[in-house]
């Protein structure tokens, strides 16, 4: 069934529901609708499968806009009579993470999700087995023993700018660290071979109306528009002692965890409250998001949360995440009921991931849709070291830096929540 006949028939079945509505055959109406949503279900499972046949045969091969514009559209169509109505809607092709989105030039786009390795999507070559703590120690103090690989690769990527890349495969190790420590870890990521990437989103869905008998029916397309990831460089500032650098045998993780988190802790600052130009724009600075101003947990209780949930419903989206701090997180978990029992989350509620961030201000939560926001993250991470920085207490100082983007491409998938301070708070 090609695009064209799918609307041709849907449209039939859509003036036939209404004309049984009009007519109050309220049975046979819903026969009609059920009809649309099988079609729909059918010509999406249609165009996935087509879709996946395409990957298979050519992973490098491009989606053709009919089915991008198929897996990414989810319409919505009501019917009534003044008296009874009745809401079809075609639910969107469930989206596989390696074929989520589509470049402006109709090329797919990886995107990963939280389970999914930033390693894995590169392909990278197993055999070479580096070591980060080998390659920091080289780098830093010459000392290269046991360490030819290592070296090798230092070599291949050293700049006489005193940064060094680091090896795409020990980059991805580190990258895959730092987003299991991030607030906004749930989130999907498009990994980047170059600092700009334009993607497509659909602008507006198409409409639908009704017409009178032989009517010339009004046209309505999609509308699409660019979203763009255009990366931004990223700070993170740590230490080590030269006796640990010299002789622990965890240094590898010492280090790696090291990088990590302070990688992870520039993005989330950046991810959430960045004020764009030399920094990513950050999702709780966008003007569309929804907000709402809740009084302190101890006396609103789940509300702020419960508002923030329906507000990502009314919008037609779904709530999949919950970000607040350890303070907000105990404020709740403090909550009882009438009886001094601890107070039961809502279903609404409890049904929702939390993440615990103290990277999220004192007095605010945030809802959210995951694939509502994507971050956009290159694969090279340099680092800078300084031993004058360190001369007088014997340490190492190591600048790492990567780039980064975030882009929200549903504003109203966000709430964002704030509660009043206390006086103390305040202060």
């Amino acid at each position: 069934m090609t695009k064209e006949e799918y609307y041709e028939e849907r449209q039939k079945l859509i003036d036939q529901a209404q004309k049984l509505l009009d007519d109050e055959k309220m049975e046979e109406a819903e026969e009609v609708t059920n009809k649309i949503k099988n079609l729909d279900s059918s010509f999406e499972t249609e165009v996935k499968a087509r879709a996946n046949l395409r990957a298979l045969e050519d992973d490098n091969d491009e989606i053709h806009p009919i089915i991008a514009d198929m897996m990414f559209n989810n319409g919505s169509i009501s019917l009534s009579n003044g008296e009874t109505s009745y809401n079809v809607t075609s639910q969107p092709i469930e989206k596989n993470n390696l074929y989520s989105y589509t470049a402006r030039e109709g090329n797919k786009i990886r995107a990963l999700g939280k389970k999914d390795s930033f390693r894995s999507s590169l392909n990278i070559n197993n055999s070479q087995n580096l070591s980060l703590g080998k390659y920091i120690k080289g780098m830093h103090i010459g000392d290269w023993k046991d360490a030819n690989v290592e070296m090798e690769a230092y070599k291949a990527l050293n700049t006489s700018t005193g940064s060094t890349l680091i090896p795409r495969e020990l980059s991805a190790e580190i990258i895959d660290l730092a987003r299991n420590k991030m607030a906004l870890s749930n989130i999907n990521v498009i990994p980047m071979e170059t600092n700009n990437l334009t993607l497509a989103k659909v602008k507006s869905d198409p409409k639908f109306s009704f017409k009178k008998e032989l009517e010339v029916a009004t046209q309505s397309d999609m509308e699409f528009e660019g979203i763009e990831l255009r990366t931004k460089t990223v700070y993170g500032y740590m230490k080590i002692s030269l006796e640990l650098l010299e002789s622990a045998g965890n240094i590898d993780a010492i280090i790696s965890n090291a990088i990590a988190e302070s990688i992870a802790s520039a993005i989330d600052k950046a991810g959430l409250y960045g004020v764009g130009e030399n920094e990513p724009k950050g999702i709780l600075t966008y003007t569309g998001i929804n907000k709402v101003n809740e009084s302190l947990i101890s006396t609103s209780k789940y509300n702020g949360l419960v508002k923030g949930i329906g507000l990502i419903k009314k919008a037609n989206g779904e709530a999949t995440d919950i970000l607040y701090n350890s303070n907000t997180e105990t404020d709740l978990n403090l909550l009882v009921d009438t009886t001094g029992q601890p107070l039961n989350e809502p279903k609404v509620v409890e049904q929702i991931e939390k993440t615990t961030s103290n990277q999220i201000k004192d007095n605010q939560a945030i809802v959210f849709d995951r694939n509502s926001i994507l971050m956009g993250l290159q694969n090279n991470i340099r680092i800078e070291t300084s031993r004058e920085m360190g001369f007088t207490d014997g340490s190492v100082y190591f600048r790492v830096y990567g780039f980064v983007d975030f882009v929200v491409t549903n504003e109203k998938n966000i709430t964002l929540i704030e509660y009043s301070k206390t006086p103390q708070d305040a202060e």
